[in-house]
C-alpha cells in the first residue's frame, strides 16, 4: 500500500509492520467449491476452536496462576508443578488453534551453510536453567504461546529510555503483543538489565528469561533493528546460556502473525482456518554466543549498506550485533534499518486511518434523512464544511476550518449560517461517539463524505484541527458569501481567502446540490434536478432557481468560459473541484511536525 511506503526500510525494500496479505492463486472448479465449502464450515469451526482455546486457557490461569499459589513457598515443588500444567495446558491451546504439528530443527551455521542438525545430542533444549536467556523474534502471541509450553519461562518487556527489562506474565505479554511499544517503564516499576533479571530468575528459580530484542512485533518478513539489550555482556557470555531461535509461519489463506489490528478478530480467524503451521528453528548449543567456541563475526563482507548498520550496532553493543546477525543467517530473514519508534509511528498512523473510517461510516448513516429536505442531510453538511472554512482572511491569518468557532452563539448567529444547527445536530451523536475527534475535523469531514457519497469526486483530507476554547476567537461576521451580490462581491469574498478564479467558479459549482430555502437565505427552491446527486450541471436554466451570485457565473465572461469548460467536461470539473474544496478545508490550518494544528 503506497499509503505506508514511508514505513517500507530504504536498505531491503520490505516493509515490516503491514499485515500479510495472502497472494491471489488462480483456482479451479473444485477448488472453488472447497472456498465455498469452508466460507460455510470455517466460521462454525472457528467459533468452536475458540471456546475450546479460552477454556484451556481459563484452566490454565485456574491451575497455574491460582492454585499454583499454594505452592509457591515450596520453590522445587513449585517449579516442578508449574512447569507441567503450563506445558500441557499451552500445548493443548495450541491445538485447538489449529497448531497440530509443531516442526522444530537444530540449525549449524558452520562452513557458511545452513545445515539441520539431525542428532538430539547438538543441543538439548531441556538444559536450559533459570537465569538462561532465550533470544526470539517477535510476530505474534502465537510464538508466546509456544515459548510457554517449551519452557515455562519468565517473558520480559524492554524500555528502550532505560535500557532495562521488567519481568512479565504471559499474559502480560499476550496483551501487549501488537499495541504501542512502551518507551518508558511505569513509575513506580521496577526493572533489571538482562545480567541483573538473569540472576534474579536464576536465585529464585523462576525459570528461563525470554527477551525480544526488537521490542514489538513485525509481520516476519524481516528483522526490526535491535535494541542494545546486551551491550553490557562481553563475548563469549559466561554468566548464563543463551538459546537463540526464529519462529516463523506458513500459511495460505491466514497469517498468524500480529503487528496491528483487532486482536480478538485475528485470534478468532486464526482459529477458523483448518490447519496452521509453525515452524522452529534453534541455533546449536556450540555455535551461541554463550558458547566458549563461539567465533565473532566480522563486518568486512557485509553490504556497505549492512556494514554502516552493524557498525552502529556493534559500537552500541556487540552481542547484539552478533546475535541478530545469527538470527539473520539461520532464519534467512534481512535486517532492516526499523525500530521501536518507527512502529509506534506506524500504529499510531494505522490506528488513526482505522478510527476516521468508523468516523465516515458513522457519517454515511446519518446523510440518508427521508424526513428532512430531499431526504439527505449531504447538502447541508457540505454547507456546515463550506461556511466553517469560508471565514479564513489570508491578510491576517484569522478565521478557516481550524477551532470550529461555529460552536459559539456569535459566529452560529451570522445570517449567513442560518439553517446549520440542522448540521450539527446530526453530527453531535457521532461527536457523543467518537470524542476524541474535534468538531473541526468532524464538521470537515462530513463534508467531504457527503461529497462522495453523493456522487462527487474523492476530496484530499486530512485529520489534526483542533477546537478553540473562547468565542472572542470567532472571526468578524460577514465574511461569507451573500448570494444576493454579483460577481464583484464573489471576487472579493474568494480572493481575500487566496482563490483563483478558476478555483471559485468550482467552488460555486457546490450548488449542484441542495436547494434554497425561505428562512435562511430569503430564497426558495432547487438549484438542480437532483439535489442530493452531484454533479456537473452548471449551465443555467429557467426553470431551477438561480441566485444572483449564480447568475453572476453566467453574465462575468470570465467566470462564463469557465462555467462552459465544466459543463462539458465532468472529469475536469470534478478534479478542480476536489483540488479546491481540500483548499477550503485546510484554510486556517497551520500544523506542526505531527500534522496536528495550532491554535
Amino acid at each position: 500500500m503506497e499509503k505506508y511506503s514511508r514505513w517500507r526500510d530504504s536498505g531491503t525494500g520490505i516493509q515490516p509492520f503491514l499485515p500479510p496479505v495472502p497472494s491471489r492463486q488462480e483456482s479451479n472448479l473444485f477448488e472453488a467449491i472447497g472456498k465455498i465449502l469452508s466460507f460455510l464450515i470455517k466460521p462454525v469451526l472457528g467459533l468452536a476452536k475458540f471456546l475450546l482455546v479460552i477454556l484451556a486457557a481459563l484452566l490454565l490461569f485456574l491451575i497455574v496462576d491460582v492454585l499454583g499459589l499454594l505452592l509457591i513457598k515450596v520453590k522445587m515443588v513449585y517449579r516442578v508443578y508449574h512447569y507441567l500444567f503450563t506445558c500441557l495446558l499451552a500445548r493443548i491451546a495450541l491445538f485447538f488453534m489449529g497448531f497440530y504439528w509443531i516442526r522444530t530443527e537444530r540449525v549449524s551455521l558452520r562452513r557458511g551453510r545452513v545445515n539441520t542438525l539431525k542428532s538430539r545430542g547438538a543441543f538439548d533444549s531441556t538444559r536450559l536453567k533459570s537465569g538462561d536467556v532465550i533470544v526470539s523474534n517477535w510476530t505474534s502471541y502465537v510464538e508466546l504461546i509456544y515459548l510457554a509450553f517449551r519452557y515455562d519461562p519468565v517473558f520480559t518487556e524492554f524500555y528502550v529510555s532505560t535500557n532495562t527489562l521488567r519481568p512479565i506474565s504471559l499474559w502480560t505479554a499476550i496483551k501487549i503483543t501488537g499495541q504501542y511499544p512502551e518507551l518508558n517503564p511505569p513509575s513506580g516499576v521496577k526493572t533489571y538489565s538482562i545480567t541483573e533479571l538473569s540472576k534474579l530468575a536464576k536465585s529464585n528459580d523462576m525459570g528461563p528469561i525470554v527477551v525480544f530484542p526488537e521490542a514489538t512485533t513485525s509481520n516476519g518478513r524481516a528483522l526490526l533493528k535491535f535494541n542494545p539489550v546486551f551491550r553490557d555482556l562481553s563475548l563469549p557470555v559466561e554468566d548464563f546460556q543463551i538459546l537463540i531461535l526464529n519462529v516463523k509461519y506458513e500459511y495460505e489463506n491466514f497469517s498468524p502473525t500480529y503487528t496491528a489490528g483487532n486482536k480478538f478478530w485475528h485470534f478468532l480467524r486464526l482459529c477458523s482456518e483448518f490447519k496452521n503451521q509453525m515452524n522452529v528453528k534453534f541455533l546449536a548449543a556450540d555455535e551461541s554466543p554463550s558458547s566458549s567456541s563461539f567465533t565473532i563475526t566480522s563486518t568486512a563482507t557485509l553490504t556497505p549498506y549492512s556494514a554502516a548498520r552493524a557498525a552502529t550496532l556493534t559500537h552500541e553493543d556487540q552481542t547484539g550485533y552478533q546475535i541478530i546477525n545469527l538470527v539473520g543467517q539461520m532464519s534467512r530473514l534481512r535486517k532492516t534499518n526499523l525500530g521501536v519508534q518507527d512502529k509506534c509511528d506506524f500504529l499510531e498512523y494505522y490506528w488513526e486511518r482505522t478510527n476516521y473510517n468508523a468516523v465516515r461510516d458513522s457519517i454515511k448513516q446519518i446523510l440518508p434523512q427521508p424526513g428532512y429536505d430531499d431526504g439527505s442531510t449531504g447538502p447541508v453538511l457540505v454547507r456546515l464544511a463550506w461556511h466553517a472554512a469560508g471565514t479564513y482572511d489570508m491578510h491576517t491569518n484569522t478565521g478557516g476550518s481550524n477551532g470550529a468557532t461555529m460552536r459559539f452563539a456569535m459566529e452560529a448567529s451570522d445570517p449567513a449560517n442560518a439553517g446549520l444547527e440542522y448540521a450539527r445536530k446530526f453530527l453531535e451523536p457521532i461527536k457523543h461517539k467518537f470524542p476524541w475527534i474535534s468538531y473541526a475535523d468532524l464538521w470537515t469531514l462530513a463534508g467531504v463524505v457527503a461529497i462522495e457519497e453523493m456522487g462527487g469526486p474523492v476530496v484530499p483530507w486530512k485529520p489534526g484541527r483542533t477546537d478553540k476554547t473562547q468565542e472572542s476567537d470567532c472571526p468578524p461576521n460577514g465574511r461569507l458569501p451573500d448570494a444576493a451580490h454579483t460577481q464583484q462581491h464573489i471576487r472579493d469574498v474568494f480572493y481575500r481567502m487566496g482563490f483563483t478564479d478558476r478555483e471559485i467558479v468550482a467552488l460555486m459549482g457546490a450548488h449542484t446540490i441542495g436547494r434554497c430555502h425561505k428562512d435562511r437565505s430569503g430564497y426558495d427552491g432547487p438549484w438542480t434536478y437532483t439535489p442530493t446527486r452531484f454533479s456537473n450541471q452548471l449551465d443555467e436554466d429557467d426553470e431551477l432557481m438561480m441566485l444572483p451570485a449564480d447568475m453572476a457565473l453566467i453574465i462575468d465572461p470570465k467566470f462564463r468560459e469557465i462555467v462552459n469548460i465544466y459543463a462539458q467536461d465532468k472529469k475536469a470539473f470534478f478534479n478542480d473541484f476536489a483540488s479546491a474544496f481540500g483548499k477550503l478545508l485546510e484554510l486556517g490550518v497551520t500544523r506542526n511536525g505531527n500534522d496536528v494544528a495550532k491554535l
